[in-house]
């Protein structure tokens, strides 16, 4: 199961690569698939964090939460993908791979995103419904 989730973690990071090859420019691809991909992980733990905060009122999502959330989630990825260039071994495993499997996998890919993006935007309108000036004058 961890393995098929590590792999799944790895094409994502290809398509994010393949992704800034195609733009008009193409330096440090692996640098910005890398951030892009540490961007998603922020929003996703933003969503998760706001999420809890409009059932619980209380409030995660701080601003030393987001700094250190942030360089942990940067850290690993850079671990992960750019140190000692480990990128190149994640590239060449799937650039063999056939079309048909590449562009299911790459519509995964999509989708994933897309639900990262939706449930950080459902995330914000559930904190923008909660009336936090009533609970911050509530008796304690």
């Amino acid at each position: 199961m961890m393995r098929k989730i590590g792999k799944a973690y790895n094409y994502f990071f290809f398509a994010v690569y393949r992704l800034m090859e195609t733009a008009p420019s193409r330096w440090w691809s692996e640098a910005k698939a890398a951030l892009i991909i540490s961007s998603l992980e922020i929003y996703l733990f933003a969503a998760l964090c706001f999420y809890i905060e409009s059932i619980s009122y209380v409030p995660l999502f701080t601003t030393i939460t987001a700094i250190v959330s942030g360089i942990i989630i940067c850290a690993f990825n850079s671990y992960l993908f750019l140190y000692n260039n480990r990128w190149q071994s994640t590239i060449e495993m799937f650039v063999d791979m056939p079309r048909n499997r590449k562009i299911l996998y790459d519509g995964i890919c999509v989708l994933v995103t897309l639900l990262i993006l939706s449930s950080l935007i459902f995330a914000l309108y559930q904190m923008s419904i909660v009336d936090w000036e009533s609970i911050r004058n509530a008796p304690h």
